[in-house]
């Protein structure tokens, strides 16, 4: 079953070493994406600044899934 993990290495209640592991890194079925900083469950730009991707976490779903569609023939 594909999976898509979006983590921040900045997360103060859930620590990013797990995702280290080589039975999730090395996963074929796992996109694993780690960012430097988003806080917990936090991907969201300011909006002040016009960022065009806005709701980042929620596009990178989007994108995921139009994937795994793709890949699926449909």
């Amino acid at each position: 079953m594909p999976a898509l993990i979006l983590h921040a290495e900045d997360d103060p209640i859930i620590p990013g070493r797990q995702f280290r592991d080589a039975s999730i890194a090395g996963n074929p079925h796992v996109l694993l994406v780690v960012t430097p900083r988003g806080g917990h469950v936090g991907f969201v730009a300011d909006e002040a600044r016009g960022d065009a991707d806005r709701r980042w976490a929620e596009n990178r779903v989007v994108e995921f899934f139009g994937r795994l569609e793709q890949s699926s023939g449909r």
